[in-house]
């Protein structure tokens, strides 16, 4: 989590690999779900489920750009609607701090209907 921005920071918890994005040394954001652009119908909601989805793990991506061969996150032009913060779920240690953020994708109309 040490790495320059964009780099790729793999960790197991509880035998389960998580990945995150680093944003600054030493700080970093979880991805938790991705919408994937292949349309492969893989389960990738929660960070274990997208971790074993996109067959991440700490020996191969650990440490990797995010912009790089073997790992990405792009932005595909998709214009994110609102930013809502809530509780964090799952956790005991400071529980009721604002810490989860999500992000909405603005649906288009349909150009057909």
């Amino acid at each position: 989590m040490f790495k320059e921005p964009g780099t790729a920071y793999v960790y197991s918890i509880h035998q389960v690999y998580c990945v995150n994005a680093v944003t600054r040394p030493g700080e970093a954001v979880l991805i938790r779900s991705v919408e994937l652009l292949d349309n492969r119908s893989l389960r990738s909601d929660g960070p274990g489920r997208l971790c074993r989805a996109l067959r991440i793990s700490r020996s191969k991506h650990d440490g990797k750009s995010l912009t790089g061969r073997d790992i990405q996150i792009i932005d595909n032009g998709n214009a994110l609607g609102r930013i809502s913060v809530t509780r964090r779920i799952g956790v005991s240690k400071a529980k009721n701090k604002l810490l989860r953020f999500l992000a909405t994708k603005i649906t288009q109309p349909s150009e057909t209907g």
